[in-house]
């Protein structure tokens, strides 16, 4: 936002939205103490692959705004294979361990699937009602990464979704 400004002689504008946006998450924070210092682990069950977002990822920062703290399981499994994310076996999920599971779904059936596998069923989070979802993609992207121009829109479903998870 900041080099867009830039770009278009705006900076004290684009100064402004940050700001605003930083207090947006501040105040959505404090709103939440439920949130905070509660490990998480971010995943998608897509595809027959595995994903868990690693702290690098933009998705996880935003957690990390809102208060949470990521699972140390999440850097003890980590393959190294990217910078924002890993590939998990399903025979290993159950060692990815947090006070609050956190997956993406593009549709309800989508989660509800996830949720119904037998190796989701091993991860404590999920048979102990610890499981947040986020569903719909336009809810995923706006969070994906977060912008000034999308945080706002989705975030009481998020902050819905987490909450109901803690």
């Amino acid at each position: 936002m900041t080099t867009v400004g830039q770009a278009l002689g705006r900076a004290e504008e684009a100064a402004d939205l940050v700001a605003e946006t930083d207090r947006t998450i501040a105040d959505a924070a404090a709103a939440h103490p439920e949130l905070q210092g509660k490990t998480v682990a971010a995943v998608w069950d897509t595809a027959g692959t595995f994903y868990v977002y690693e702290e690098a990822d933009s998705r996880v920062e935003f957690l990390t705004d809102l208060g949470l703290t990521v699972a140390p399981s999440v850097g003890e499994l980590s393959t190294g294979e990217s910078t924002f994310y890993y590939t998990l076996s399903y025979e290993r999920v159950s060692e990815l361990t947090s006070d609050i599971l956190l997956s993406y779904a593009s549709t309800q059936e989508e989660a509800d699937a996830f949720a119904a596998q037998p190796y989701a069923q091993t991860m404590a989070q999920v048979t102990g009602g610890h499981h947040a979802t986020l569903v719909g993609d336009e809810l995923i992207a706006a969070v994906s990464p977060p912008t000034v121009l999308s945080l706002t829109w989705g975030l009481d479903a998020y902050l819905d979704a987490l909450s109901a998870a803690a």
